[in-house]
């Protein structure tokens, strides 16, 4: 290269790679109602990357910015590409699924909550989906999951995961219950 000393910065390709990603959308409706495109990355480790910001291309358009973080114990790099807005999402508590009784010297809460998911696309995607139950290190505090609808269940941190396919046009809903069981005397916030 040669770069004219012209007192301004110069961007230069020093080496440029095809690498083969899978995309999904994943969305965790209880902090935020978007969908998110993922591009994942397998076999990353041999890349060499560096921490960086990358600039994303898509059919020879620049579309924006992501972060590039090997500092990761994983074996699948994720590079955010952005929302996408043709996805809706909506969580909310069933109230008439919702409970709070007293029986004896505990009190007992039971949630459901119910996530729809409506794929306007016009082709079928693959979307991961994620939600929490609570969890406790009080051991006077007992937590169950009754119902999940097939997600993987993370007991320690409560994370669960739905791995869905959405056809085009498609509504999917997925439904969660949980109980807490907690002495009557005890408060307990954000339930």
């Amino acid at each position: 290269y040669s770069i004219e000393s012209d007192n301004k910065a110069h961007n230069v390709i020093i080496n440029k790679e095809d690498i083969p990603v899978t995309y999904a959308f994943m969305a965790v409706p209880k902090l935020d109602n978007n969908a998110f495109l993922m591009g994942k990355i397998i076999n990353w480790e041999d890349l060499n990357l560096l921490p960086a910001a990358a600039r994303i291309y898509f059919d020879d358009s620049y579309i924006g910015v992501t972060a590039i973080d090997p500092n990761t114990v994983k074996d699948t790099l994720y590079l955010d590409l952005g929302r996408d807005k043709s996805i809706t999402i909506k969580r909310q508590n069933l109230k008439e699924k919702c409970k709070e009784q007293v029986i004896g010297d505990d009190r007992i809460v039971t949630k459901t909550v119910e996530i729809t998911i409506r794929n306007t696309k016009s082709m079928e995607i693959a979307f991961e989906l994620e939600d929490q139950i609570p969890i406790t290190a009080d051991n006077t505090i007992k937590i169950e999951l009754l119902k999940s609808d097939g997600a993987i269940h993370n007991d320690l941190t409560g994370k669960l995961t739905w791995k869905l396919k959405i056809k085009p046009k498609e509504t999917k809903r997925v439904l969660f219950s949980f109980e807490v069981r907690y002495p009557k005397d005890k408060v307990i916030g954000a339930l």
